[in-house]
């Protein structure tokens, strides 16, 4: 099985990122990324929190078994745009999330 640090290669692979781009995505610089990568150094909370915030799976990159609940970095994102609209803000795009995925009724406000 792979270890933290391979995992962590994967991941960054797979979202099409070198070095310095994933690391900024951590909140550390490309050094920082590389030695986390090559196994010198071991992440801090604040790092393996800023990359979950993006939907980076950290279950997965910790343990090697995926949690299943991560989000992609482009559904992390729509979800932060979502949480910081206005109410009006948040209808217009329940709507426009109904209309395009066809029959799934999203709740609105005061459901679930």
């Amino acid at each position: 099985m792979p270890d933290f640090s391979s995992r962590l290669v994967e991941v960054r692979k797979d979202r099409g990122l070198n070095q310095a781009e994933f690391g900024a995505l951590g909140g550390v610089t490309k050094d920082s990324q590389l030695n986390y990568e090559k196994g010198v150094r071991k992440p801090d909370a604040a790092y393996l929190e800023a990359l979950a915030s993006t939907g980076v799976d950290v279950g997965y990159l910790i343990t090697g078994q995926h949690s299943g609940a991560a989000l992609t970095a482009d559904q992390a994102a729509l979800l932060r745009a979502y949480a910081g609209a206005d109410e009006d803000a948040r209808a217009a795009l329940r709507l426009l999330a109904e209309r395009v995925g066809g029959t799934v009724a999203i709740g609105r406000k005061g459901e679930g």
